[in-house]
């Protein structure tokens, strides 16, 4: 029998954190807010995440959201197991989790979904796996479903993509690595630098993101940089991989992503304009942003909303207080230079959910009468999702922006976001940090 790893790490299990955008109820509020129909998360729903790791956000998801019934795959059994010893714990009824590889699913007797996500697993597997994977969505999505898929992206590595060869070379004689030679990888990294080679003399951003390296989790590290198989893609490469299984994009799920004003310069719109192919157009925005790391939303024909239909379904989208820590930063930068400052209009709103006593309120009430817009300075915090905020004067659908670092979308002090609280959803919670935040 072929070693069953194929390539990916194994000796030692992956972090455990939970992982903000594969909630339902953020995905379907930011779909909302391009205009795009959801699954309707008041009725019953079924969801798969692809590669679970130890389950932590599964099992967390199925917990919030009663009526949906969830299953996590992945294919090492140390972290299946330790899923289940988590739902066991928990006492959670809806969550599945099965031992399996993505060649095996095409076999495997499981319902019809209506979400299908697969977080920091396409740029670490093969071609062979890839194509199981869509061949998986192509059998298995409803019409009408959702993916989310999240993936090392290029141009943004182009310039330190090679520190990870550089890594893998280093530890190429060992038959199997572990944390240990993560350590040696990195020191011999450091010593090239200091002996100024010819590739860190020339390009600094290898330097600074080997400093930054230096400071996390060596099991992460070795997941995400030691595998057999690591590549960034260029974003129309992976929509052509994914129209195969009838998937089109819908929009990225960082909000602030679509809104092209804060993003890019005036210049830069007009440029964009012009492009009349779409996935060209999604991966030269992509070169404006020098982008490293994508988490898009596909959908199976999903609808395109009318205005006045998104707006109703807007309005029945509830939102609840979400405390933040004192050592939040109180502006939001972007790409394109600019940077956004927290209002009055936070504390304000934040203020009148207090006096509600914490219960939910609709986006409508915290919203203009008129034009659909957000009144004052209101970043809108998805229910579960990873600190991006809505752009504050921007219309509900608009064209939106820029991607700030995980959690740098926060306010200031004590003040609080307002976050979707689906109605049978419980609470909503803070993400620690997503894969690929390192880059």
């Amino acid at each position: 029998m072929s070693d069953w790893s194929d390539g990916y790490v194994t000796s030692t299990e992956y972090t455990t954190h939970f992982y903000p955008f594969l909630s339902p109820a953020s995905q379907n509020l930011t779909l909302l807010l391009k205009g795009v129909n959801p699954p309707d998360l008041s009725q019953n729903f079924a969801y798969c995440e692809l590669g679970c790791g130890q389950g932590f956000s599964t099992a967390l998801l199925a917990a919030a959201n009663p009526k949906g019934s969830f299953v996590g795959v992945d294919f090492n059994p140390a972290h299946v197991a330790g899923a289940n010893q988590l739902k066991a714990a928990a006492q959670i009824q809806n969550v599945a989790f099965l031992e399996k590889s993505f060649a095996e699913l095409g076999s495997t007797d499981l319902p019809m979904f209506d979400y299908i996500a697969l977080h920091g697993v396409w740029s670490w597997i093969s071609r062979e796996n890839r194509e199981a994977i869509a061949s998986f969505v192509y059998s298995r999505l409803k019409p009408g479903g959702i993916v989310y898929i999240s993936y090392n992206a290029m141009p943004g590595w182009a310039p330190i993509g090679p520190l990870r060869q550089l890594f893998v070379e280093s530890q190429r004689h060992k038959s199997e690595i572990d944390v240990s030679d993560v350590n040696e990888a990195i020191e011999l990294a450091g010593k090239m630098r200091q002996l100024e080679a010819g590739y860190f003399k020339i390009n600094p951003a290898a330097g600074a993101n080997l400093d930054h390296l230096s400071k996390l989790s060596r099991n992460y590290l070795l997941h995400e940089y030691f595998n057999g198989e690591w590549q960034p893609f260029y974003f129309s490469d992976v929509a052509a991989d994914l129209r195969a299984a009838k998937l089109g994009y819908a929009c990225s799920s960082d909000v602030l992503e679509h809104i092209d004003q804060l993003c890019f310069g005036k210049e830069q719109q007009a440029m964009l304009a012009t492009l009349k192919d779409g996935a060209a157009r999604e991966t030269i925005r992509d070169y404006f942003r020098n982008q490293r790391f994508r988490r898009d939303l596909f959908s199976r024909g999903a609808r395109q909303l009318g205005n006045n239909e998104r707006t109703e379904m807007l309005r029945k989208v509830r939102l609840a207080k979400v405390p933040v820590g004192s050592d939040a930063p109180a502006q939001v930068k972007f790409s394109s230079g600019r940077s956004l400052a927290h209002g009055r209009g936070l504390c304000r709103h934040s203020r009148t959910l207090e006096r509600r006593n914490g219960t939910a309120w609709r986006v409508a009430r915290l919203c203009r009468s008129k034009g659909g817009r957000f009144p004052g300075r209101v970043p809108i915090r998805h229910g579960l999702d990873g600190g991006r905020a809505s752009d504050p004067d921007a219309s509900f659908g608009g064209r939106q922006g820029a991607p700030a670092k995980h959690g740098e979308v926060q306010s200031r002090g004590s003040d609080e976001f307002v976050g979707p609280r689906g109605a049978d959803s419980g609470f909503t919670g803070r993400g620690k940090r997503d894969r690929g935040a390192a880059g």
